[in-house]
């Protein structure tokens, strides 16, 4: 039997030796394999109900106020001040979280990178970014994925809750 292929099958019937190389063979590993059995396991067992935003805002006065019109609208909220403190909470699988709201600017690690960080838990996170610049700057290929929208500042309150609704 051939080595250079693990998955092929040897079998031996009346004195013959039958060899079959297998018509596909899995690109991915058991162990990415197994971790998406396990990820959709956790997101099947968390408790329905209202969904849970993510923000991360490093100024303050922004923060808040997106928290309390969140909650207002009945909404689960964490919230960040950066990047850094966020990432123990978006690759926490026994947290709900069904929309990452982030500032595309932040100290530390960006927006965007902690979007992609949170993507390699949660696939199928939506993720809306606010920046103050403008949004051409943003809309590159490489920038937005699937999922992903922007809002340029200045915006009133309700118009982000009007968008994160619209995308949940």
């Amino acid at each position: 039997m051939p080595q250079n292929n693990p998955a092929a099958m040897e079998e031996t019937r009346f004195g013959l030796t039958f060899y079959e190389e297998p018509k596909h063979t899995p690109s991915y590993t058991a162990a990415e394999a197994a971790d998406q059995i396990v990820l959709k396991f956790v997101r099947d067992c968390l408790p329905e109900g209202e969904p849970t935003i993510m923000i991360v805002e490093d100024e303050e006065l922004v923060r808040d106020l997106l928290v309390e019109m969140m909650q207002e609208r009945g909404f689960t909220v964490l919230a960040a001040p950066d990047a850094e403190t966020a990432v123990p909470l978006v690759t926490d699988l026994g947290q709900r979280i069904d929309l990452l709201l982030s500032d595309v600017r932040l100290p530390g690690m960006d927006g965007r990178e902690l979007a992609q960080a949170a993507r390699l838990y949660r696939p199928d996170l939506k993720v809306l970014f606010l920046t103050g610049y403008a949004p051409n700057a943003m809309l590159r290929d490489e920038f937005l994925g699937d999922n992903m929208e922007l809002m340029t500042k200045p915006f009133r309150v309700d118009e982000v809750v009007e968008h994160v609704e619209a995308m949940l």
